[in-house]
Parts: C-alpha cells; structure tokens; sequence
C-alpha cells in the first residue's frame, strides 16, 4: 500500500466513511486566475481555493467516498501527477 492510499484509509476510518460513490476522476489545478480549482469529470463547474493545501484536502476528501477513483493533480511547477486507487488502465477494461 501506498503512503497515499494509506492516507486515504485513514482518512476514511476517521470520517467513518464507506466508499460507496460511483467511479470518478478528479482534477486538481490552477486557473488563470491564480487560485486552485478541483473538478469532478461529468460535473458542470468546479470548486475554487485560494491555496493549493485547501485544494487538495477537499480533493482528497471527495475521493475517498469513491470506491475507486484517479486523480490528476498539478503542482506548484506546472507539472501533473496520476494517483489512483482501484482503477484499472483503459486496457484491462477491454474485453
């Protein structure tokens, strides 16, 4: 397991959440306009932070009520990162 995962297992003991959401995959980045944006694919807008810790906290906190979810997230340097948890890559899923 991941420090990553076991940060989203502990987080879920302590919410005593069940990941009982459907799939979904998050991105977590900054706008033009210099705040830090989080976006559920499929939904129409996203939610805004001032700074990237909030972001990602309430990124993470999505997350974890999925029963598997990938995350895109930016860092400070532009760059993005994949983190995902119990999702398969697009070529397990064929058939």
């Amino acid at each position: 397991m991941t420090e990553t995962n076991r940060e989203i297992a502990d987080i879920r003991t302590a919410l005593g959440a069940v990941p009982l959401g459907e799939p979904s995959v998050f991105w977590l980045f900054r706008g033009e306009d210099g705040d830090w944006h989080v976006r559920r694919e499929g939904e129409a807008g996203d939610r805004t932070f001032a700074n990237r810790e909030s972001a990602l906290k309430a990124l993470r906190l999505a997350a974890v009520r999925c029963a598997s979810y990938c995350l895109f997230i930016e860092d400070v340097s532009g760059r993005f990162e994949q983190e995902c948890f119990n999702w398969l890559p697009p070529q397990s899923r064929r058939g």
